[in-house]
């Protein structure tokens, strides 16, 4: 049974919350995270759903509260506000259908109304500085930030205490989701006093930054190793944008040839096609 409340999930048995623009539907994601952050007293609820249609499968989890309401969320009028009006009507109604709940079970709604306040005071702008570390010469400090909007943007900024001047390089563009925030943050630490890494959280792909040329380059070792399957997976997640990566053509075709010339057979099907769409 849980002690804290780990997510407040919007669920709709019609799909539309996927009808959402991606901007509006990062305040779906970031409601949750910021409520798993603020540790919330559950009395053994762990997950609250809120299901926008009459029905929906039961769930036979001890722990997760489903609120069936029949009020469709209205995607379509939510689309059609301003992204800041959109996040605030999404917010107030999840906040008004979970409200008697909690008084119900006797959860105090001092920590939930800090998370709406928050949100609010954050001007609906989702961003976070992650991790700072200073190089080795103790002269640049360098900073992971992640800002989520229609997609999510990860920046390296680099503070020069002897200038005083802070500058940003773009690292990737990841799509929508946490899960995109929870890979791509990992270590992050110098290798020299020009390059910096980020790892993904499974510690062994990263991303390279020079300060200097403001160079970016990808680390999966599986390709870079030489594997043929590594080559044309990598090639996939640049064809799709996963892996924390933004999709680009050239980069899949780059992995696909390296894996096709040592005759990975998926590879040099998938180069075929490509090519016969292009003529």
């Amino acid at each position: 049974m849980s002690k804290y409340i780990q997510v407040i999930e919007t669920r709709d048995m019609q799909g539309a919350i996927k009808s959402l623009s991606p901007d509006v539907r990062s305040i779906v994601d970031m409601f949750s995270f910021y409520v798993a952050r603020a540790k919330i007293q559950g009395n053994n609820i762990g997950k609250i759903i809120v299901i926008f249609s009459d029905g929906g499968k039961n769930e036979e989890l001890l722990d997760v509260v489903l609120i069936k309401t029949k009020k469709e969320l209205n995607c379509k009028e939510l689309n059609s506000l301003p992204i800041a009006e959109a996040r605030k009507a999404y917010l107030s109604k999840i906040y008004n259908e979970i409200l008697s709940l909690f008084k119900d079970n006797n959860l105090t709604l001092v920590s939930l109304e800090q998370v709406i306040y928050l949100i609010k005071s954050k001007n609906y702008i989702f961003e976070e500085q992650w991790k700072s570390k200073w190089s080795p010469s103790k002269k640049v400090q360098a900073s992971i930030r992640w800002l989520y909007t229609d997609s999510i943007y990860f920046y390296l900024d680099i503070y020069n205490k002897d200038e005083k001047t802070t500058e940003s390089i773009s690292i990737t563009v990841a799509a929508p989701g946490l899960g995109s925030v929870e890979l791509c943050l990992g270590e992050l630490k110098w290798k020299s006093n020009n390059i910096v890494l980020l790892y993904q959280n499974n510690k062994r792909d990263y991303w390279e930054i020079d300060i200097e040329t403001k160079e970016v380059n990808f680390f999966y070792q599986p390709a870079i190793s030489g594997n043929p399957h590594g080559q044309y997976n990598l090639a996939l997640n640049y064809l799709e944008g996963e892996l924390g990566l933004p999709k680009d053509i050239e980069k899949a075709k780059y992995w696909l040839n390296k894996s096709a010339e040592q005759g990975f057979n998926k590879s040099i099907k998938l180069l075929e096609e490509m090519n016969s769409i292009k003529k």
